[in-house]
């Protein structure tokens, strides 16, 4: 056979990025290697580069736009994949049995890596830590990068993160990444409120089968009208530009801007299961919470100078949450929100590495980003078309049915010197019924629950006890309809309590008088399983 070109070449030079940037022949610039490094250093043990790669994003960014520049610019990128274990070449092209799953499964069993990453609802193939597309643009080359955050630097015990479940294929054979879509903006097709938009959308047309995959040129189009200036080269979104393009995509959005209004959340004085305020930044923070934890992740504008009081200037998307086992913050009240045990959001960041932590306040970190989660002004959150309660309205419904509800239930007298956390979030009902199965041999009441019909969308309440929060073991939950309107007397489906299950029938069947059920919980059953259905860990 004559000499054929290197498609293809594999680099076992843990963490030398010098040697992968001289295979991939400048492709790499010092900023793209710092900003690689600083996620998959002690990490990744073999690299394996595709050097003509055909990629959807940069091809159809190039026939739309750099194709039409003086300069001239490679119509095809390279392809960087990533395995935390040593493996050769001969390993990919003729793995055994012809199962290059099963052959990596079994070369990480001999190197002591274990498959220890696969709860939720998304995981990766043994061995694997996804891909890294590298553009061959002027600037900021990282293309569409699926990394799996569970195995890599950086990741924080106790995070949880918006993931779904991508393919690649490396000779012929698929492999599985669970991961959050990030890039780099180009400058020119793309800012980072394209970016992010891109992150976003990207991860919604893979996850849910409604919502159509979106091409970068395409989703830079959507902003068409809806600016007085020309598309290209872009000049950056508003907050409320992004917004309407979340409408063309056929996304409900909702906005907010903690500059021009607050957001109304469950004090006090509706009741037992209300909370202390402490600012319109703790409510922002709440805010963002709810929607991460419903798997909605919202485009947060960021004053990046981490000055909370300046002009929005950065667009991000908040996608995870760290939380630790006891509050972060000090509140007075008995019943505290989980966004008390937050200590950081999770973000898509185009400036950085993915996956970056947002802390409290602000810092100096060459690996993380300045501001902190003051400097977090505004968002815009992706709704259902079926979710009609808000978030800040459903957390207000879930507290004032909680305070009714739990006090009738007459909790424990050993409990009366705990402190209860308050978890909000939407969910769908196939979702939360898949969730309910795993316990439904052992817990009766999730029995029950799983053979009922359901809205497609729910929004759901759970309390637990503080010192229960480790395990994620809940005591009470509220179910509400998430098409019940704001001033809806029962919006709830059903309501659950260490010694009562209700069950509002009239909602559930559409009968036009209300209609209750209420059954004893056995003692046994008292506490259960918090749902761990939205987010990954």
């Amino acid at each position: 056979m004559p000499d054929q070109p290197t498609d293809f070449d594999i680099c076992s030079s843990e963490g030398d990025w010098s040697a992968i940037a001289e295979i991939c022949g400048g492709a790499f610039d010092q900023a793209d290697i710092a900003i690689l490094s600083s996620c998959l250093n002690g990490v990744y043990k073999t690299a394996l580069i595709e050097h003509e790669y055909i990629d959807k994003d940069y091809r159809n960014v190039y026939s739309a736009h750099y194709s039409r520049k003086f300069s001239v610019f490679p119509p095809r990128a390279k392809r960087v994949h990533f395995f935390e274990i040593e493996i050769g070449k001969d390993d990919l092209l003729f793995p055994e049995d012809g199962d290059l799953e099963g052959h990596l499964s079994t070369i990480a069993e001999r190197q002591g890596i274990h498959a220890q990453h696969e709860s939720g609802n998304a995981s990766t193939s043994p061995g694997y830590l996804g891909y890294v597309v590298v553009r061959p643009t002027p600037y900021c080359r990282i293309g569409r990068c699926l990394l799996d955050p569970r195995k890599l630097a950086g990741i924080r015990e106790g995070t949880r993160i918006c993931l779904t479940e991508f393919h690649s294929h490396v000779f012929g054979q698929g492999l599985r990444i669970a991961a959050f879509p990030h890039q780099s903006q180009d400058t020119e097709v793309h800012t980072c409120a394209e970016t992010a938009v891109w992150s976003l959308f990207r991860y919604l047309s893979q996850r849910y089968r409604q919502y159509a995959e979106q091409d970068p040129f395409s989703i830079a189009r959507l902003a068409e009208g809806l600016t007085v200036r020309r598309l290209f080269p872009s000049q950056g979104l508003t907050i409320e530009q992004i917004s309407a393009m979340f409408g063309r995509n056929r996304l409900a959005a909702e906005l907010y801007d903690r500059r021009v209004s607050e957001i109304v959340r469950p004090s006090l004085d509706i009741g037992w299961a209300g909370s202390e305020h402490l600012s319109s930044e703790d409510d922002f923070l709440q805010a963002i919470h709810i929607c991460v934890e419903s798997g909605m992740p919202p485009i947060v504008g960021v004053s990046s100078s981490g000055n909370a009081d300046g002009p929005i200037d950065h667009a991000v998307v908040a996608i995870g949450v760290n939380y630790r086992d006891k509050p972060v913050v000090r509140r007075s009240s008995k019943v505290i929100p989980a966004t008390d045990l937050v200590e950081t959001i999770v973000v898509q960041d185009d400036n950085w590495a993915p996956y970056r932590h947002v802390e409290r306040g602000t810092h100096e970190s060459p690996n993380e980003p300045r501001y902190g989660l003051p400097s977090l002004q505004a968002m815009v959150v992706p709704l259902p078309d079926k979710a009609f309660l808000a978030p800040e309205q459903a957390d207000i419904a879930v507290a004032t049915l909680m305070s009714e509800f739990v006090q009738e239930a007459n909790l424990p007298q050993e409990w009366s010197e705990e402190v209860f956390v308050r978890k909000v979030f939407l969910t769908s009902a196939s979702n939360y019924q898949r969730f309910k199965c795993r316990d439904a041999s052992s817990d009766p009441v999730c029995d029950i629950l799983r053979r009922k019909p359901m809205p497609h969308f729910v929004w759901v309440g759970e309390l637990y006890r503080l010192s229960k929060w480790p395990e994620r073991t809940a005591f009470a939950e509220v179910v509400v309809d998430a098409t019940a309107g704001p001033s809806d007397d029962s919006p709830f489906v059903w309501m659950r309590s260490p010694t009562l299950l209700r069950i509002n029938s009239g909602r559930l069947y559409g009968l036009r008088e209300e209609s209750l059920e209420t059954y004893e919980v056995p003692q046994n059953v008292r506490e259960f399983a918090g749902f761990q259905g939205n987010l990954c860990r």
